[in-house]
């Protein structure tokens, strides 16, 4: 297990671009993730699914704020909120995932509760983080664009 700013970029272009954006992003990155790592397997499609409601949860939070005229990140506590909203999500889909592929592959499912406790103490920290690099990011991306 590790700490990783993976969700970093998703984060990035679901609050700047928006939810679909962020979903594109985060596709291809998962894509590329589970083939290098794991080669095209029968549940290939099945992994990629659950990353694909991090941005797609922040994107409509920050949509809905960028409609009344304000950002997300400029609202910290519901910015943080949906990130780590978003990361239990996530991990409970990744259980849902891995549930699918010990039915698929044969494998116990037992260890799975461990591992999903694993998974949240992890995703959570990963979110903290996350949520900490991107507020500035953010609006640092932001001048950059309002600039041109």
């Amino acid at each position: 297990y590790t700490i990783t700013l993976a969700p970093l970029p998703i984060i990035l272009s679901a609050v700047l671009f928006g939810p679909i954006e962020g979903v594109c992003v985060a596709a291809l990155g998962e894509f590329l993730v589970q083939v290098a790592l794991y080669g095209f397997t029968p549940t290939t499609a099945i992994w990629m699914a659950a990353p694909l409601f991090r941005p797609l949860l922040i994107g409509l939070v920050s949509l809905g704020y960028s409609r009344k005229g304000e950002a997300l990140e400029d609202h910290w506590v519901a910015f943080l909120l949906s990130i780590l909203s978003a990361s239990l999500l996530v991990t409970g889909l990744n259980t849902l995932a891995l549930y699918l592929d010990s039915l698929i592959y044969g494998y116990p499912f037992a260890f799975a509760v461990v591992e999903t406790l694993i998974r949240v103490a992890f995703g959570l920290a990963t979110a903290a983080i996350c949520f900490l690099l991107s507020r500035p990011l953010i609006r640092s991306i932001r001048s950059l664009m309002n600039a041109k």
